[in-house]
């Protein structure tokens, strides 16, 4: 599921039952030949495009006289892929990643009963919708990757169009922040503890 409040409603019903929780660890599969040959002390952030929708305008494809969705979207793709998001600044963390989960976009015409009425072979779609998520290291911020999109989807629509100005409704945006960066000091009593814990019971130090 989308885990957005497993966490908060376990912490909400501890506090309310009078439980104060010193520590957390998350027990998710971290090793990476054995049980317990490795331990991760912090965790990068994940922030979602939930929904990216771009307005073109259909056009014939051999007149040129549209604005294609189609068009806007793979270049919007093309230049987040390309750009940097944040530094390198934080060894501990590898750089922040980003990835597309979905890109649709079609000419096809349907009628009420879902059945297709038109191929749209001839012209250009005027709406295409991206996905993507953002796996983040402490070097960036949320509201600093939505920014960056948002110029990176406006650069794109301009490029394609042509246009000098972009219209009100030629893109929304929906955005969803999955979890936020931590990271917990490698001298901390938790990392000891858990180091020792593996130790005394496997044999082995992660």
């Amino acid at each position: 599921g989308p885990g957005l409040e497993g966490t908060k409603m376990a912490v909400k019903t501890l506090k309310e039952s009078g439980v104060k929780a010193d520590y957390c660890l998350i027990g998710e599969p971290s090793s990476k030949v054995e049980v317990g040959d490795r331990l991760y002390y912090g965790h990068r952030g994940s922030h979602t495009l939930e929904q990216l929708k771009i307005s073109g305008l259909v056009g014939h494809v051999a007149l040129g006289n549209g604005v294609n969705a189609a068009a806007i979207a793979s270049l919007v793709v093309k230049k987040a892929y390309q750009a940097q998001w944040g530094s390198n600044d934080y060894p501990e963390f590898v750089p922040t990643v980003f990835e597309v989960t979905e890109l649709v976009a079609s000419s096809r015409v349907y009628d009420n009963n879902k059945n297709e009425i038109s191929s749209g072979e001839n012209v250009t779609p005027d709406q295409a919708i991206i996905r993507a998520n953002w796996r983040y290291n402490p070097s960036i911020t949320p509201e600093e990757i939505e920014a960056k999109m948002t110029a990176i989807v406006k650069e794109s629509y301009l490029e394609v169009s042509g246009d000098k100005t972009i219209p009100e409704d030629a893109f929304s945006q929906t955005w969803v922040h999955k979890g936020d960066v931590f990271q917990t000091q490698k001298d901390s009593k938790l990392l000891k503890a858990t180091e020792t814990a593996i130790h005394e019971s496997l044999g082995i130090t992660p």
